[in-house]
This record gives C-alpha cells, structure tokens and sequence, in this order.
C-alpha cells in the first residue's frame, strides 16, 4: 500500500519527514543515473593510454636488463689537433702487355 498525504494538510518542507526522504530518494536516484551513464561507455582513451604505458615500460624495463656486448669507443673532443692527411703515394706506371708473338 502506498501512502497517500491529505491533500488538505500543509507540509512544511523543512520539518515534514516524508519530503526530505523524498528529497533524499530523488537524489540518489540522480546520482545511480550518472553514474550508470559514466560507467556504462567504455572509452577508447583509457585503452590507448594503457597500451602507452605498457610500451614505454616494457622498454625501460628492456633496455635496462638487456646485457650491452659492445664496448663503447673512446670519443674526442673538439679541442684537440686535428688529424693530417698523408697524400696517398701515386700507382707506378704500367707497362703495356707485350703482343704476342706469331710465327
């Protein structure tokens, strides 16, 4: 059965019992709606950040528990001489095959 008020009664809203639970109903009944909207469309932003992450720390985590086999090359610095240049010495002349001989 569902009550019913007189409708001759006045109701003051800040004291009436039944108006604030009302009140209190119709606002939980708002926020179960929000959230069922908020929670009801998976979204493809939380998805790529996800596989973002995942890449960017699966390479961290790689490149850091990988063993190096190359040693790195000693590097210069721009102050220092600067290298010459041998000329490369000149190829020796060739002769030219001799012709053969016919009889």
């Amino acid at each position: 059965m569902t009550y019913q008020r007189d409708p001759e009664r006045v109701i003051d809203p800040a004291t009436e019992d039944i108006v604030r639970r009302e009140n209190i109903a119709r606002r939980d009944e708002e926020i179960a709606r929000r959230n069922a909207e908020a929670t009801s469309g998976s979204g493809f932003l939380p998805i790529l950040l996800t596989v973002m992450i995942l890449l960017v720390g699966g390479y961290l985590v790689y490149s850091t528990m990988y063993p190096r086999t190359g040693i790195d090359a000693p590097r210069t610095t721009e102050n220092t001489a600067p290298r010459t240049a041998t000329p490369t010495p000149t190829p020796a002349p060739t002769t030219p095959p001799a012709a053969p001989q016919t009889k």
